[in-house]
């Protein structure tokens, strides 16, 4: 059915697709849970826009995934941050611009890559206005990538729900860049989070561009949302990764860099991170995977063993010393929840 939609004109298409399509959290969210996986992968920043478009229009809309086949390997989620607006009528970006247009028709392969679910909580999609976000959600929807999140507002639509490893895992999608959220809002929909999940991660748009290091109000609203109960915090939008942070036993991702853009002015806005988190009803893993598209514009791939050590030893220099060992290694053991914990302990008595 998509594919025939693709090639009607913008206006007709937003017709065929109502703003409301597939926008309830439970009807987005239904084919996802109960997969029997046990694998969540976090990217950074995908922008399928502006030089990435001119990349796709002439190598194919697959271009910037054809390296990333470790990442469906296994049954898995995969989180991305979309940075970019699908508007009715879509123009190219022009080279230099900063209001983002991605034609649907680069939609299926970013599905056909492997990605579920999109955060839409950032300073891009809204680009093109209100009813052009709505749109969006509905034509990712009609590729069957889950969306999550929103620019200005927090409430339950700011979450998605996995099922991973047996557990319910709650994410919540959040954009600061301009206002930062209402404490009140941010604890209604984390005891939200609380009541239908078992472990909650905060996916978070702030930061200040090309900065390695965090700013102050980075660790404000960490400290803010780990005193709320999240057990992990990922961010993104600063455009290179960020140190690690340990804040009262909770790991603290300020940013995972890049992942697909169209930035080539250094080595540093080309390198990200992707974290692979493994969930048993037992245990937290995480994996620190870094990925670079130094050698081919916009198409990330697995760093080299030395280029990995490289840019792990840079990030442990930065980082909280505790962590220095895990980040090293590129492994980090994440605690149980306390609730976890019990029943464990009961279980084994």
């Amino acid at each position: 059915m998509f594919l025939f939609l693709l090639g009607l004109p913008g206006k007709l298409l937003s017709l065929i697709i109502p703003s409301y399509a597939l926008n309830d959290a439970a009807v987005r969210e239904e084919a996802f849970l109960g997969v029997g996986t046990s694998t969540v992968y976090f990217t950074g920043d995908i922008m399928l826009a502006r030089h990435v478009e001119s990349l796709m229009l002439r190598e194919g809309s697959d271009y910037p995934y054809r390296n990333l086949q470790w990442l469906t390997e296994s049954p898995a989620y995969i989180i991305g941050n979309f940075e970019s607006a699908l508007p009715a009528t879509h123009v190219k970006t022009p080279t230099g611009a900063f209001r983002f247009s991605t034609n649907v028709v680069h939609i299926p392969a970013l599905r056909a890559a492997g990605f579920t679910h999109l955060s839409l909580a950032n300073n891009h999609a809204l680009d093109y206005g209100e009813h052009d976000l709505e749109r969006a959600r509905a034509v990712l929807a009609s590729s069957s990538l889950v969306t999550f999140g929103h620019p200005t507002k927090v409430g339950a639509s700011s979450l998605t729900y996995l099922d991973v490893g047996g557990e319910t895992v709650a994410i919540l999608a959040l954009h600061t860049l301009y206002t930062a959220p209402k404490e009140t809002e941010l604890a209604e929909v984390l005891a939200e989070a609380r009541d239908k999940s078992q472990y909650q991660i905060v996916y978070v748009h702030w930061g200040v561009e090309y900065e390695h290091r965090p700013s102050e109000s980075q660790r404000n609203l960490a400290k803010l949302l780990i005193k709320e109960g999240v057990d992990l915090i990922v961010g993104h939008h600063p455009h290179v990764i960020q140190a690690v942070e340990q804040i009262n036993g909770v790991p603290v991702f300020y940013s995972l860099g890049n992942f697909i853009f169209d930035q080539y002015f250094s080595k540093a806005v080309q390198d990200g991170l992707v974290l692979k988190l493994e969930m048993t009803h037992t245990s937290r893993d995480l994996s620190l995977l870094p990925v670079t598209y130094r050698s081919s514009q916009a198409q990330p791939r697995l760093m080299t063993e030395t280029e990995q050590e490289k840019t792990l030893e840079m990030l442990a220099a930065i980082s909280s010393e505790e962590l220095r060992e895990g980040l090293l290694a590129g492994k980090l053991t994440l605690p149980l929840p306390l609730a976890t914990l019990t029943e464990t302990a009961i279980i084994g008595e």
